[in-house]
C-alpha cells in the first residue's frame, strides 16, 4: 500500500516537473483550466493517501507485534485490498472541504495549479488533517 502511494506520487511529481519545465521554456502554459484544477486536487488526494498509508502500516505493526498470529484475517489478500480501498476514500472524503472552498487555484509563477496557502481555513484544515492526524497515530503505534 505505502509502496503504491509512493509510486502514484513520483509519477505525478514527475509530470508537474515537466509542466512546470515547459512553462519555464514557454513552450506550453497552462492557464486556469479544469485539468490543471483537477490536477491539484489529485495531489491532495495522493498526498493524504501517502500520510494515511504510513499511519496504516504503524497500525499494522502495531497489531502483528502485540497481537502476532491471532489475527489472521487481516493477513488475507482480499482485506488488504479493502484496507487500501477504504484509505484512498478516507483520502477522497478528507478533500472534500478543500473542494468546497476551491482552495486549489492556478499559481502563474509556478505554471501549476498548487493549493492556495494564503488562506487561513488551508492551515486550520490541513494540519490536523494531513499532518498531525497519522504523525500522532505513528507516535502512539510506535510508543505501544
Amino acid at each position: 500500500n505505502t509502496y503504491v502511494s509512493v509510486l502514484f506520487c513520483s509519477c505525478l511529481m514527475v509530470s508537474l516537473n515537466v509542466s512546470t519545465r515547459l512553462g519555464d521554456l514557454k513552450v506550453y502554459i497552462e492557464t486556469d483550466s479544469t485539468s490543471c484544477q483537477v490536477r491539484g486536487y489529485i495531489i491532495l488526494i495522493l498526498y493524504h493517501w501517502l500520510f494515511l498509508t504510513f499511519a496504516l502500516q504503524a497500525i499494522g505493526r502495531l497489531i502483528n507485534v502485540r497481537y502476532g498470529n491471532r489475527h489472521l484475517l487481516l493477513r488475507s489478500l482480499s482485506t488488504t485490498l479493502l484496507i487500501v480501498i477504504a484509505i484512498f476514500l478516507l483520502a477522497l472524503l478528507l478533500i472534500v472541504p478543500h473542494f468546497i472552498i476551491r482552495s486549489v487555484v492556478y499559481a502563474p509563477e509556478e505554471f501549476l495549479c498548487v493549493i492556495k496557502f494564503r488562506m487561513w481555513q488551508n492551515y486550520v484544515y490541513m494540519l490536523p488533517t494531513m499532518y498531525l492526524g497519522p504523525i500522532v497515530i505513528v507516535m502512539i503505534s510506535y510508543v505501544r
